[in-house]
């Protein structure tokens, strides 16, 4: 999402320069993204609590970007996307051994449910959307959060500066 109307932001953050600027812009994407993450961290489903927990935030700055990340991240939750979307019909497949040319099926089976089966056919699941709808909430708090915070950072990177603080 692309934010208009920091034109005057913008110029401050030109005019401070350096790390200065990077540090403000850090701590103040930081904090919108917190309003995004605890508004999906409470829409997340909640089974195992794993989905819930692996709602982070992640902050890029790049030389011509600057960028926050806030979703569903790691290994332990690495079914939310599926969730959210849903998933078509699909056949899983018994195990394979072998790469390449040389790969084949090994015999083993799929245990579902205490039954052996060569390939089991997924149903599929119904989209159950959680991390978008919470997104679409908290945005506009969020984008809030964001100008507020880059002023008070601002102020206070601007008053490291003069007094020589790195």
């Amino acid at each position: 999402m692309k934010i208009d109307g920091l034109k005057e932001l913008e110029a401050a953050l030109v005019q401070l320069g350096g790390r200065h600027a990077l540090r403000a812009i850090d701590g103040a994407l930081r904090d919108a993204g917190a309003v995004v993450r605890r508004e999906m961290r409470n829409a997340a489903p909640v089974k195992s609590g794993k989905t819930r927990a692996s709602v982070v935030v992640k902050a890029d700055k790049s030389a011509k970007t600057a960028a926050i990340y806030v979703g569903s991240m790691g290994r332990d939750a690495w079914y939310a996307r599926l969730v959210e979307k849903g998933t078509k019909r699909h056949d899983i497949p018994g195990k394979t051994v072998g790469r390449g040319r040389n790969k084949r099926k090994n015999g083993a089976k799929v245990a579902f449910f205490g039954n052996v089966f060569s390939k089991v056919e997924h149903p599929g699941i119904k989209p159950r959307p959680w991390a978008e709808p919470a997104f679409m909430r908290s945005y506009p708090r969020a984008i809030a959060r964001l100008k507020q915070r880059l002023r008070e950072r601002l102020i206070v990177e601007a008053f490291k500066k003069s007094r020589g603080v790195k």
